[in-house]
């Protein structure tokens, strides 16, 4: 049994960490372990966020990384990070809040977050570092991979890019609940915290800094050479000169508080907090820097420099995106780009490097080496809700009042069905001169030479389809809140048996293997009969497509279902939005397409 002494000993810490599990997060990576395989051989995932910015995600941890590029965390595990123009989701393997981020570059980045959570990014994978405790680490900084550390609670960690030192209440000459770490040198390091709790670290011994200014409530500090900002409770700024401590009380709510400390010197420092809450340092003097690209109600949730501009993050989304950049005159969202932010409802993949996406207002956006991009077409304004192509000179667009859009591989042009202005919601075809779209009430066909309407010759029970599938040989099903089959002579309905589900999208190889998201979980049919297929959660199925080395992949609202040989497991995953649309090229990449311009890569490793 041990002493007091020795279970809160620094020295006796570093022993113990080596041998503790892992508290607060857990991973399929971590040191020195190497990934356990996926079940049934299936392989892992890869998941990259292609959206310029993951508009609704609510950042918590934010790091510039230098080079332009980003990392940011949030909760359920969601931490990811921004290179070369695009946003890679991390696989964190956790749900568990992550508060903070830092790093050296793309693939070097450390995430902190509830009881003792503590990961490192080293551009292939996410491991754990093994924290040895318990109490939620708020803030994290370093000067490099060897000399990382962390604070929250009762405890300041370090790591040392092989084991850990934990720091405890009879290691620290000030005991509190620590909240923000930051430094300028791996001797010249400062922890702040509850009860104006400021201490320094000189690369030998922790000392307690006495500064004079009270006891409030510190939450973030910032370190530029030998001055000092920290910001506090009730509107508290706190700064250092090297020679003299002076305290500073802002403007604004009486409750509002500075959370956020962030600059590219000591003569460029903002202040973030509360209700849009903005001060500036220029060197001399604090003033309110409050802008009107913020809306008032706001709250920044993280901040750090990148290059000579300053980049926040909101809490709450009120625009396009929760990143901004100020680059010295003015604040501009970060990472914009010419995407329309309308919500996607599909998208057909053709590789990695092709791929074509829909949504409301009429919007097309395509993939190729360069990125996503609009298609400025000006042939409508309704919202499209599928797309498919026989190949990439043959792709068809369906979407309200009857629109069908046509692509030959080099524009885009309006078909003129002559068949009336029904909503249509599904396209699909066995070949160029095969093609038939679903609506509500209708069912339309292509032969290559006209089209033609199936209404009279559909079953009485028919009515709002939204998904279609049809075979190589031709045969038609579709998915709404029964099954359609057309065999080439005769439509027969098959009824649905399972609940209330509504088929909302389909993927197949033939008539004997069709897989179907519904309302209430993941169909397959068999040629004969429907398999139900619940993957152990109770939520709404978006999306399926399949075709690739991953298998047959599912979207629900929360996550992605393996349906594959050996797979049904859920992945968790967290877009930031619902995702609406998927499709699987023939290289196995997988595009994911949803609320507010999301665009998400899955590709197996």
């Amino acid at each position: 049994m041990w002493t007091n002494n020795q279970m809160y000993s620094a020295r006796a810490w570093v022993a113990c960490v080596l041998l503790a599990v892992v508290h607060g997060c857990s991973s399929s990576n971590s040191d020195p372990v190497a990934p356990a395989p996926t079940p049934g051989g299936i392989p892992p995932l890869t998941i990259t966020i292609e959206n310029p910015v993951p508009a609704s995600v609510t950042p918590l941890g934010l790091a510039c990384l230098g080079g332009g590029n980003l990392a940011l965390c949030s909760s359920v595990g969601f931490a990811a990070v921004y290179q070369n123009g695009v946003w890679r989701r991390l696989d964190t393997g956790t749900d568990s809040v992550l508060e903070a981020a830092w790093g050296t570059s793309a693939s070097n980045v450390y995430f902190v977050g509830e009881n003792g959570c503590f990961l490192h990014w080293d551009g292939v994978a996410v491991r754990v570092i093994s924290s040895g405790v318990f109490d939620h680490l708020n803030a994290v900084w370093g000067t490099s991979s060897s000399d990382v550390w962390a604070c929250g609670g009762a405890s300041v960690v370090h790591w040392n890019g092989s084991f850990v030192t934990i720091y405890g209440p009879l290691d620290l000459p000030l005991p509190g609940q620590y909240q923000s770490v930051g430094g300028s040198a791996p001797n010249d390091v400062y922890v702040v915290g509850m009860e104006g709790v400021v201490m320094h670290f000189d690369g030998a011994a922790w000392t307690g800094v006495t500064t004079g200014l009270g006891n409030t409530r510190l939450n973030s500090v910032f370190v530029a050479g030998n001055e000092l900002f920290i910001g506090g409770d009730n509107l508290a700024l706190w700064h250092f000169d090297g020679a003299a401590w002076s305290a500073f009380t802002a403007t604004g709510g009486a409750a509002d508080d500075f959370e956020i400390l962030a600059g590219t010197g000591a003569g460029n420092v903002f202040a973030f907090g509360d209700n849009r809450l903005m001060h500036h340092w220029n060197g001399s003097a604090w003033s309110d820097a409050s802008d009107p690209f913020f809306v008032p109600s706001v709250d920044f949730g993280a901040a750090c420099a990148l290059g000579g501009s300053v980049v926040v993050g909101n809490r709450y989304d009120y625009t396009t995106t929760n990143l901004a950049a100020f680059d010295g005159s003015s604040w501009a969202a970060l990472g914009s780009s010419s995407v329309e932010v309308f919500d996607l409802r599909d998208v057909w993949t053709f590789d990695e490097n092709r791929a074509v996406a829909v949504g409301d207002g009429g919007v097309i956006i395509e993939r190729n080496r360069g990125g996503w991009s609009d298609v400025v077409h000006g042939l409508t304004g309704d919202d499209l809700h599928g797309v498919w192509a026989s190949s990439p000179s043959d792709i068809y667009a369906v979407g309200n009042q009857g629109v069908v859009l046509h692509n030959n591989g080099t524009a885009w042009s309006v078909v003129n069905t002559g068949l009336g202005t029904a909503s249509l919601y599904a396209v699909a075809g066995s070949g160029a001169n095969d093609v038939w779209v679903a609506g509500i009430t209708v069912m339309w066909h292509w032969n290559g030479a006209t089209w033609t309407e199936y209404r009279d010759a559909l079953p009485t029970t028919f009515g709002e389809y939204v998904a279609i599938y049809v075979t190589p040989g031709g045969d038609v099903y579709a998915g709404g809140n029964d099954l359609l089959h057309f065999d080439g002579t005769t439509w027969t309905g098959i009824p649905i048996k399972f609940g209330a589900t509504k088929v909302v999208d389909m993927w197949g190889t033939s008539g004997s293997n069709i897989w179907m998201a519904g309302t209430s979980g993941f169909l397959h049919w068999n040629g004969t009969g429907f398999e139900f297929y619940g993957v152990g959660y109770d939520n709404e199925a978006t999306a399926i497509t399949g075709g690739g080395a991953a298998g047959v992949l599912g979207i629900t609202l929360d996550g992605i279902a393996r349906l594959g040989a050996g797979g049904g497991a859920l992945l968790p995953f967290a877009a930031g939005e619902r995702i609406n649309g998927a499709g699987t090229g023939s290289d196995g990449t997988t595009y994911l397409v949803g609320g507010t311009a999301t665009v998400v890569r899955v590709e197996p490793r």
